[in-house]
């Protein structure tokens, strides 16, 4: 038996082994230092989310506030010029037609004032509907762009060894000795 030849062999066998062994370790390394990047722009990401969110959600109910406000005055400006036209009337001894159709003027005016507040508040709810998706979407396009990756199997650093010590034997029987592997391996 050649015993420089299998020393050799151990040692090439060796070295091809711990390469694949650091190849993991390395390949590793890489996707550990990858996820965790990913998720600090997943952390990030959430974060904005979160204050665009806020933001928004401020801005909606302060925004629908004052237009609650808006048609309480609508309301209230309506009622007023009501009154005063039918003070006015009474005080100048003014009654009937005329005096009928200026209060139905009113109205009118005030029902449509009120009508378009309401159609304002239906525009401020679709906007911050869409505001929202907008920012969800945002928010999955974050999750999409930092997926996380697999590990490097095992089985590949597995493999790497056994090819070295395939290799190794192989090496052994043509330098004339009869290999180490059990032959259901070879």
């Amino acid at each position: 038996m050649n015993l420089e030849g299998l020393k050799m062999c151990d040692a090439t066998a060796a070295l091809q082994g711990a390469k694949a062994v650091s190849d993991y370790q390395q390949q590793r390394k890489e996707i550990d230092s990858d996820n965790a990047a990913a998720n600090a722009s997943i952390v990030s990401g959430r974060q904005n989310y979160n204050y665009q969110t806020d933001a928004a959600q401020g801005d909606f109910q302060a925004n629908m506030r004052a237009q609650n406000q808006s048609e309480f005055d609508i309301v209230l400006a309506n009622r007023a010029a009501k009154s005063t036209a039918v003070t006015s009337a009474a005080s100048s001894g003014v009654t009937g037609k005329s005096v009928t159709d200026t209060i139905a003027a009113i109205i009118q005016a005030g029902a449509r004032n009120t009508v378009r507040s309401k159609d304002q508040e239906t525009v401020l709810e679709r906007q911050y509907d869409a505001q929202a998706r907008g920012l969800q979407k945002n928010l999955e396009q974050v999750y999409a762009n930092n997926p996380q990756q697999s590990g490097p199997s095992p089985l590949g650093a597995a493999l790497g060894i056994a090819g070295a010590a395939y290799g190794a034997n192989e090496r052994d029987i043509e330098g004339g000795g009869d290999g180490f592997l059990p032959d259901f391996l070879t």
